[in-house]
């Protein structure tokens, strides 16, 4: 399968055997240019518009925005209640973590957690392949934070989202204090194949490129 990055925590997944798939599509106003793809199932982890705009897609889709288990086809999502701040919500309100599983591979996606998981949430998290993790702070968790949730959940694979770069002037930092800590490569593309076969020997960490 092929994981493409359209920037902050938006990705597309193309299953072998499965639906095509978009997380948290973002609006005009976040910086990166809107992600237009032709997909089948979109999730939205919470209501705010640099995650929850589906207006650019294309397709007779199903849009998740909800905790539950859903089916389609050869894939399965699992979405597991949590919150955009350390608050239990009271400041940002709620957050979806998606797990998705098919191909074989098993891939979680945080969108805007922001607090550590609690026990119930890491139990969730269990034989992640593929982690996908904001890192950015002040709407999310930091780069601290996201160590200690990477050394937790112990995926193959780890890819930043939901940071500062050139394209956008949001209150968050950089993606360099994560390479720094985990020696994460600059991935030469903003899409990587993931298969059973080739996992183990992907980077342990990498960080995608935001534009061809």
């Amino acid at each position: 399968m092929r994981i493409t990055w359209y920037g902050h925590a938006c990705f597309k997944f193309d299953f072998s055997q499965g639906p095509y798939v978009v997380t948290d599509p973002f609006d005009d106003h976040v910086g990166y240019p809107l992600c237009r793809e032709e997909v089948d199932v979109v999730t939205v982890s919470h209501a705010h518009s640099d995650h929850n705009y589906t207006e650019s897609l294309r397709g007779n889709f199903t849009k998740i925005t909800r905790p539950g288990l859903f089916t389609f086809d050869d894939l399965i999502v699992q979405g597991v209640k949590s919150y955009h701040d350390a608050e239990n919500g009271g400041r940002r309100g709620d957050n979806v973590i998606y797990i998705f599983e098919s191909d074989d591979v098993r891939i979680a996606h945080l969108g805007d957690l922001g607090h550590e998981p609690n026990l119930k949430q890491y139990a969730a998290l269990t034989n992640i392949d593929v982690l996908l993790i904001p890192i950015g702070g002040y709407y999310t968790i930091d780069t601290d934070t996201a160590l200690k949730v990477i050394d937790h959940v112990r995926p193959r694979v780890v890819i930043p989202m939901h940071f500062k770069t050139p394209l956008m002037d949001f209150p968050i930092t950089d993606e360099k204090r994560f390479v720094e800590k985990t020696g994460a490569v600059y991935w030469d593309k903003r899409w990587v194949e993931v298969t059973r076969e080739n996992i183990n020997s992907l980077p342990r960490a990498l960080v995608l490129k935001y534009q061809d």
